[in-house]
């Protein structure tokens, strides 16, 4: 029975071969039915219009499994892509980097060169040499030549609006819409979407229960915050850091999420963000705290702290003036997205540090930054990461 068995199995593979070799070159070839004889009783009727048919016939015949599954996508659209995948690229960063934190053997390339300082990459060196291919966002526009000359198995694009228009120029490349970041509320549904698309489904798992601990750590700690109590925060973006973003805008959420209270005012500019302000409005909010971020300068910090003007401003005056944690990846908004799921730890202890005492921070942040950025974060890593970033008084 075993010989009949491996004789059906070889019977397959040449006639497998055959059709490779006489399909070969040719984009499309006419209609063919092959019949493979697996054993005495059964018989299975292909039909094969191409050589990627072919392919996909063969692989299912030889191991058993699929060579595609179908999926509906975040825009609700039926999607087939193949049952493994081993290259994705992506349109934007926000499912770029969930893919790098996910499964960064199969990224193909970079939507945006990482944030680094010299000799301070934070991430492994096979990683930090993939090729930048730009994308769709913000003020980007990629390339589309360029991101199918690296022939990637897909492409995951977070814009739902346009994902059409990708697919239609990528061709017969899988486009598939994945709604990476909405609310801190529907991370771990997103999270676990992702890992199933790319096979991590464990990895997923865990970063998700990673969230759920800081989120448990921080209902904690709020729980003893009153709203009267509520620290009040201006978050610095752009050149003099006099652009900002109110409460409820998905740039400035980890502060809304952690108990802060957002002194900004003003109208929620969509998509990008940043709404200008002036100087004698910051004056009038006075906040408790100054986060430093997104597209300021990068004086910005010793600016304020010495610049007479801003010295009138509680933040300044206490000593509570900071920089977000930037490396590789943005802690705290520049994306918004599961890179911030680290800065939860961080928030939490920068808003209310008497009330995290018992927070290790520095063995919560290397924890992350082995498991999810795949580097191990060293003593003297952690103190060069943080620098001007948390209270050391």
């Amino acid at each position: 029975m075993k010989l009949k068995k491996t004789s059906a199995i070889l019977f397959t593979v040449v006639i497998s071969a055959s059709l490779l070799f006489s399909l070969s070159g040719c984009k499309e070839a006419q209609t063919t039915t092959v019949t493979n004889t697996t054993t005495k009783t059964t018989t299975q009727t292909t039909t094969i219009t191409d050589i990627s048919t072919v392919t996909e016939t063969i692989t299912e015949i030889i191991s058993g499994q699929p060579a595609t599954r179908t999926i509906i996508d975040d825009a609700g659209r039926t999607v087939v892509i193949p049952a493994t995948i081993n290259k994705v690229l992506c349109c934007g960063p926000v499912e770029c980097i969930l893919t790098y934190m996910l499964a960064p053997e199969k990224l193909g390339g970079w939507c945006f060169l990482p944030n680094s300082s010299p000799g301070a990459e934070y991430f492994d060196t096979q990683y930090a040499d993939l090729p930048v291919v730009g994308g769709w966002f913000g003020k980007s526009t990629g390339n589309y030549e360029t991101f199918i000359s690296l022939e990637p198995d897909l492409i995951l694009a977070s814009d739902a609006a346009t994902v059409e228009e990708r697919q239609s120029k990528f061709g017969s490349i899988p486009v598939v819409s994945v709604n990476v970041f909405d609310t801190y509320d529907t991370m771990p549904e997103s999270i676990r979407k992702m890992g199933v698309i790319l096979g991590a489904e464990e990895q997923a798992q865990k970063l998700v229960d990673y969230y759920d601990e800081a989120v448990e750590y921080v209902a904690s700690v709020l729980a003893n915050i009153n709203d009267e109590d509520k620290v009040t925060v201006y978050y610095a973006e752009g050149d003099g850091g006099l652009r900002t973003d109110p409460s409820g805008s998905q740039h400035t959420e980890l502060i809304d999420f952690c108990g802060g209270s957002n002194v900004a005012v003003v109208e929620d500019q969509t998509g990008y963000g940043m709404t200008s302000v002036s100087m004698e409005q910051i004056l009038i909010w006075n906040p408790d705290i100054i986060i430093i971020g997104r597209a300021a300068d990068a004086t910005l910090y010793d600016q304020i702290l010495s610049d007479p003007v801003w010295a009138n401003i509680q933040a300044v005056k206490d000593g509570r003036v900071y920089l977000r944690p930037n490396n590789p990846f943005s802690w705290f908004d520049g994306p918004p997205g599961m890179n911030e799921i680290v800065g939860i730890y961080w928030m939490i202890q920068t808003l209310y540090p008497e009330q995290c005492t018992d927070l290790d921070l520095k063995a919560k942040v290397q924890e992350f930054y082995l498991d999810f950025y795949h580097y191990n974060l060293t003593d003297a890593d952690y103190t060069a990461l943080m620098a001007n970033t948390i209270n050391t008084s």
